[in-house]
């Protein structure tokens, strides 16, 4: 009896723990580069996860989420496409392939780097390193730490005491390329500041200034409010929290893997980051999550 009690309320909690969505988290479609975060997805590779998608389940919008959850509807294995960061593939390779099968994603948009004419840090910081052949983890954990100008600082003299000639960038946006992106409606922007820092480990101003300042800037380029907004590295307090909300926000996503319930808190929405996975992997993740 206690053996059956035991398996009944093991089963429970796994009904209790699958979802109504999952909101998946894209980095870069792409290949070919140093990848230790697992960020890049094979152009070949996303084709098939989102036939897969396409075929298998109800692929929303985030605004469409947002609604469900505001009206307490049940959203029945719904999923929800993301890109955090912005980089340019996502014009270039992914947004072609949402709009041959009308699926629609939200880019969160890191909004220093919009015109900066610099890849994202973290992605120089690697091709330095490789091309260098020198570790690139514990400059990272130094980097991560500093402002965006420490940090270009710093890459500019890795470059130079290697002896290297620094690329031209070519994985962040350039100017023009976010109103490319929003036209025909497929891809919304959303925010996710101006740095990319880890938000709780800053003072409450400079939180601040990096959640309204990317909020400005995105909605000067979107003509109108930017509703979305994702936590970079998935940290937040609750004072970011809050700050996000001054802002005018009306749900801000996570990195923590999970499905999103009915009832889920708007401003702490819990996503899968996908890998370089074939489809029958995302498959096996999303039904492990999905009722």
């Amino acid at each position: 009896m206690r053996r059956l009690l035991r398996t009944a309320l093991r089963r429970s909690r796994n009904r209790e723990q699958r979802g109504q969505a999952v909101i998946l988290m894209y980095h870069s479609v792409s290949q070919g580069r140093p990848d230790p975060w697992e960020l890049c997805v094979a152009p070949d590779r996303f084709a098939d996860q989102l036939q897969l998608l396409r075929d298998r389940y109800r692929v929303i919008s985030l605004g469409e989420l947002r609604s469900a959850l505001s009206r307490n509807e049940p959203l029945t294995r719904a999923v929800v496409l993301t890109f955090d960061d912005g980089y340019r593939d996502n014009l270039l390779v992914a947004k072609p392939l949402l709009e041959r099968l009308d699926l629609s994603a939200t880019v969160f948009v890191t909004s220093g780097y919009v015109g900066a004419n610099r890849d994202f840090w973290w992605d120089e910081l690697e091709a330095v390193c490789a091309s260098a052949g020198i570790e690139s983890r514990p400059r990272w954990e130094e980097l991560r730490l500093l402002s965006q100008g420490e940090r270009f600082e710093r890459l500019d003299a890795l470059w130079a005491a290697n002896g290297l000639e620094k690329p031209e960038p070519s994985l962040s946006m350039r100017n023009g390329d976010f109103e490319r992106l929003i036209e025909g409606g497929v891809v919304t922007i959303g925010a996710h500041t101006v740095t990319h820092p880890h938000l709780s480990s800053l003072a409450g101003r400079v939180q601040r200034q990096e959640i309204e300042e990317s909020a400005k800037v995105l909605g000067e380029i979107v003509g109108g409010p930017v509703l979305d907004f994702s936590y970079p590295h998935g940290d937040f307090s609750q004072e970011t929290v809050a700050l996000v909300r001054s802002a005018g926000f009306v749900t801000a996503c996570t990195t923590r893997s999970e499905p999103v319930l009915r009832g889920a808190n708007r401003f702490a929405l819990p996503r899968l980051q996908v890998c370089d996975w074939p489809a029958d992997v995302l498959e096996r993740e999303l039904e492990r999550r999905l009722v």
